[in-house]
Parts: structure tokens; C-alpha cells; sequence
């Protein structure tokens, strides 16, 4: 509040004192609303020869007088009601509620502050925060914090961590997926075991396959067909198939047939090669039997040209060396039947075409 003397006083007459009050509402909090306000008094001219010197305030100061001091004998003391204004500041989880009184009179103001004592509230820990190790409050009113708390509630899956029911951060660990309840897939084939799948008791989807022992159904042969019919001269082959897997085929040689000689002449009558009664005549000395035609054991083959094939019976002959630079068979080793001469044979032909720069091959 503010006062001014609009109208001075004098010894005969009276003068007028204007008073303009600001009053404030609110806490600091919310914030304060302010409303003016002007009144006026009469100032006794006898006041005008005194001055201010003092307030004086009651206990509770809500009311105050200003002292003032004669002019001319400061002895002499006049005292006049001052005006008090109030504003209330409420209590916090920090500080007591407390009350701010002014006095004013004239251009002179003096303040009271009082104190409610033991009127501090307490902390409304009510805003959640939170890390990864737990979660604590913030006080709604102040920044003063709670003691920090370790996450908990919530159901882990194995898909996901527990959600703490207080902060709703996710902590600890996820489930380990479980399988338990295997369903055979009825993939088995006769070679390979089939196969069982499970669904993670947790519910989350996930499958786990895994090979089902001893399920490999086996072949199951159909009856054999002949492919080949063997000859009394050649083996025959016969075939069957798996009713399982139509590509599992398996193949069997069929023996020769015997020889047939209804005629006693040691040949057979449907090939016309020797029976096991036949024994070779070779009276030509050709090394050929006169009879069957085949080589008989004292027939030695002959390879002058040394192409491999015995000149006299047409037949493969095995020398077991020709030259790759030359192409002839070395018939001096390929006459030998011991190894070892063979070897040095071999070697001898080795020098020659090294010498001469050519590269051949065994």
C-alpha cells in the first residue's frame, strides 16, 4: 500500500491523506491476481505538527499504529492507525505457510512476516522415473526424489522380457523357447528317417524339427523281371523296383546257362564253344584247337607289327609299354616274363628319347 497527502493540513484546517492498496491472491504455485483499490482520510490539523517516527505493531501483526513525534517537542508522542495489508503464501513439502504484513502511513511501509510453524506438507512422490537397474518417484510439488526400487511384476515370455507393473520398463530375462509335445510329419522314406515337429509350449510360434529315430520304412522289392536273358556264352541281368520309391532300382547278374551237347562232342549245340568234357586238339600246331577254335595253352601270341593285337589269333596282347612319342611296343622287354628285365628295358628306352629331348610316357 502507498499513501500520499493529496491535501496538506493546516493549524485551522483539515487535510486529506489518499491511500492506494494492491492486493494480491494466489500462491506462488499457481501465481498471484492483483486487485487496486483507493481510500481516503482526514488528516487533524493538529497532526501536522508532528512527524513519523515508528510503527507500532500488536502481537499477531495484523494491526499496526504509526508513532509520530511532535515537531517542536519530540518528547510529546501522537499515534494514528496505520494501514496493514496481508499476503499468504501457502505451505510447500519445503517451507512452513507464512504471512507477509505491511503497515503503511504516509510514504513510510514496514513488513511482518509470520511464520506458521510445523504447517510444512509432505512429499507426493507420485511421477514415476526409471533405468534399466529399477525405478523411484519425483515429487509432484518439489524436486526431491524417493529411494530407488528394484523393477518388478510382469511375465517374462520367450519372445519378450517382463514388463515392470510399476514403470513399465522392460528387465530381467526372456524364457528359454520349450518344446515338448513332438508330432511325427509321416515324411520317412525307405532310406531315410522321417522327421517330428513341436510348437514352443510358451505359444509364441515358434517349430522345432528334429529326425525321428527308426522310422526308415526299408525297401519293399517288387518281383524280379528279366532285362537280359542270359546265354550259355554271356550272363544275363534281371531287375526289380522298390514299391516305396520308384527310383530305387536294384540290378542282379544272372549266371551263364550250360553248355547243351546232346551229341556227346564236348561242343555245345546252341554256341558251338567247348564243353567242360572238351579238351583242345591242335594237330596243325597253330596254337588254335582244330575243333573249337579257341587258343589252346601252348598258343603264344605274336605282335611284329607292335600294335598290340596277336598277329596269328586277332587277340588283345598286354606288352605294358608303349611309347608315346613313337607309339611301338619295345618287343625285346614285352618277350621277357620277368619284371625286373622288363624294367631295365624301359629304362634303356627312357635314355634314348631323353637324350634325344622328346618327352614320352609309360
Amino acid at each position: 500500500m502507498t499513501s500520499e497527502v493529496t491535501t496538506p493540513a493546516t493549524d485551522t484546517e483539515p487535510g486529506v491523506r489518499t491511500y492506494t492498496a494492491v492486493a494480491k491472491f494466489g500462491t506462488e504455485e499457481i501465481g498471484f491476481e492483483s486487485f487496486d483499490d483507493e481510500k481516503t482520510e482526514e488528516i487533524d490539523p493538529a497532526i501536522a505538527d508532528y512527524e513519523f517516527d515508528s510503527f507500532e505493531w500488536s502481537a499477531d501483526c495484523t494491526s499496526a499504529k504509526a508513532v509520530l513525534k511532535n515537531k517542536t517537542d519530540p518528547t510529546l508522542l501522537m499515534k494514528v492507525d496505520a494501514i496493514v495489508t496481508s499476503e499468504s503464501h501457502a505451505a510447500t513439502c519445503t517451507a512452513n505457510a507464512y504471512t507477509v504484513y505491511t503497515a503503511t502511513y504516509d510514504e513510510h511501509t514496514e513488513s511482518k512476516t509470520v511464520t506458521q510453524e510445523n504447517s510444512m506438507l509432505d512429499h507426493h512422490f507420485t511421477i514415476v522415473m526409471s533405468d534399466a537397474s529399477g525405478h523411484w518417484y519425483k515429487c509432484e510439488n518439489c524436486s526431491a526424489l524417493s529411494e530407488k526400487e528394484e523393477h518388478s511384476g510382469g511375465t517374462a515370455t520367450c519372445m519378450a522380457k517382463p514388463t515392470c507393473a510399476v514403470c513399465g520398463v522392460e528387465y530381467g530375462k526372456k524364457l528359454r523357447h520349450e518344446f515338448t509335445n513332438y508330432v511325427y510329419d509321416n515324411n520317412a522314406t525307405c532310406t531315410k528317417n522321417g522327421t517330428e515337429t513341436a510348437v514352443c509350449d510358451h505359444g509364441c510360434g515358434r517349430t522345432d524339427t528334429r529326425t525321428k529315430l527308426w522310422t526308415a520304412t526299408g525297401h519293399a522289392w517288387g518281383e524280379w523281371v528279366e532285362t537280359v536273358p542270359a546265354t550259355c556264352s554271356s550272363e544275363g541281368t534281371r531287375t526289380h523296383t522298390c514299391q516305396n520309391d520308384a527310383s530305387h532300382v536294384e540290378t542282379e547278374v544272372i549266371p551263364k546257362l550250360a553248355h547243351v551237347d546232346e551229341n556227346g562232342d564236348t561242343l555245345c549245340d546252341v554256341c558251338g564253344g567247348p564243353t567242360d568234357a572238351h579238351k583242345h586238339d591242335d594237330v596243325d600246331g597253330d596254337g588254335k584247337c582244330d575243333s573249337c577254335g579257341q587258343d589252346t595253352d601252348a598258343h603264344s601270341h605274336t605282335d611284329a607289327d607292335h600294335d598290340n593285337i596277336c598277329d596269328v589269333c586277332g587277340n588283345k596282347v598286354d606288352t605294358g609299354f608303349r611309347c608315346s612319342f613313337c607309339n611301338q611296343n619295345d618287343a625285346m622287354q614285352a618277350s621277357h616274363k620277368n619284371v625286373a628285365i622288363k624294367m631295365i628295358y624301359r629304362i634303356i628306352h627312357f635314355i634314348i628319347h631323353a637324350v634325344q629331348g622328346i618327352r614320352f610316357s609309360v
